[in-house]
């Protein structure tokens, strides 16, 4: 029996050290690679969020007559700049592929990719 438990000490101790021995050269040897950084996610687009959202609502409205909308706040002029935004609107969803492109008056529209 002591021979069997003098056995089983010895290999304890040999696992022991062979463990050591690990551990002593992964703290002593270089250090891990480091794995390369998330990349960063583009910012969010709270214009186009916002959009979606007026479409959202328009599309809700659209079931109602739209005398009811005549007297609006807003004026005639305003009414048609939107309808033209809107339109420009289409025109770059139709003609781009989730490009950039730049509507008449300058001003940059991205389309949305879906």
């Amino acid at each position: 029996m002591r021979t069997k438990a003098r056995a089983a000490t010895e290999s304890a101790l040999y696992d022991d050290a062979k463990e050591d021995a690990e551990i002593g050269a992964i703290l002593d040897g270089p250090p891990p690679p480091v794995p390369p950084p998330a990349p960063i996610p583009p910012p969010p687009d709270f214009a186009l969020r916002d959009f979606d959202a007026a479409i959202r609502t328009l599309k809700r409205l659209m079931t109602k007559l739209p005398v009811q909308f005549a007297s609006t706040s807003h004026s005639a002029d305003d009414l048609e700049q939107v309808e033209g935004f809107i339109r420009a609107v289409t025109k770059a969803r139709r003609t781009t592929n989730g490009t950039m492109t730049e509507h008449d008056d300058g001003e940059v529209l991205r389309e949305a990719s879906r």
